[in-house]
């Protein structure tokens, strides 16, 4: 995909941080855009700050970790918009944090692993027949992170080797259909967001295991300092679509830690 002009683009995790930062760069680029997010309101804060700038636009509350909400989705952009071009599976959490990964619970691996890679699985469900069935250019892009490519340390990264695992059969699968379907997964390092200020963690969950919050605002601090812009990420990722990569990295320290597993993988 070339040109986002007149595209239809769909992004989850719309209303703040990196997909935030996507819609109002896609708007830039003449896409029409539905914004995604699990907070209705604020998705649709951004959707009409989109259409006061003439943009087709609308906001939508969904929580991915329910296919049922995701094919609502679905059926809403192909309402408003019509067939869709790009779909951006964005939303995701930092989930469990600070204690062993054997004494996380079950509520802890169904908030961690539902809205990071069940999330991702869920928007596949829901939009892929129908961007197959179109026959149109069309991209879909799998929010991942740096921790999916090198050695996981955490929950959260063994969540993003899973969607970087699953991006990277969606993109044989189609291309042995030879669908007219480009893949990407985005792997960014830190980004300067309130990603770790767990706003978005279930009442129901336990507390943090003990170091989790000081862990957090460790890392809080850490993307505020060093964290790229957002708005270089969403350029970086266009960029990477139109380039048709399949890896979107957005820092060269990655390449370091990458090398590093698969020398350890390799023995060498």
């Amino acid at each position: 995909m070339q040109d986002f002009t007149g595209k239809n683009a769909v992004v989850t995790g719309a209303a703040a941080g990196i997909g935030l930062a996507l819609v109002r760069a896609l708007a830039a680029e003449g896409a029409n855009v539905v914004v995604a997010d699990l907070h209705a309101e604020a998705a649709e804060a951004v959707a009409a700050e989109l259409r006061a700038l003439g943009v087709r636009s609308v906001g939508v509350g969904v929580d991915v970790s329910k296919l049922e909400e995701v094919r609502r989705l679905a059926a809403v952009a192909k309402q408003e918009l019509g067939d869709i071009h790009l779909l951006v599976n964005n939303a995701g959490i930092d989930g469990y944090r600070g204690g062993a990964i054997w004494q996380a619970d079950d509520a802890d691996w169904a908030w961690s692993m539902g809205v990071n890679f069940g999330g991702v699985v869920n928007g596949l469900r829901a939009f892929v027949d129908g961007m197959i069935a179109h026959g149109q250019p069309a991209h879909i892009v799998n929010t991942g992170s740096e921790s999916g490519l090198w050695r996981a340390t955490s929950m959260y990264g063994l969540t993003k080797h899973a969607v970087v695992a699953l991006t990277e059969v969606l993109e044989a699968q189609l291309a042995a259909r030879e669908a007219p379907i480009g893949v990407s997964v985005l792997c960014p390092g830190p980004v300067a967001t309130e990603f770790f200020e767990s706003k978005h963690r279930p009442s129901e969950l336990e507390a943090d295991a003990e170091g989790g919050q000081a862990d957090r605002e460790r890392l809080q601090r850490h993307i505020e300092a060093d964290g790229l812009p957002p708005e270089a990420v969403a350029q970086t990722l266009l960029d990477g679509i139109r380039a048709n990569r399949l890896y979107v990295l957005t820092s060269n320290v990655t390449t370091d830690e990458v090398r590093k597993r698969a020398a350890a993988i390799l023995g060498s």
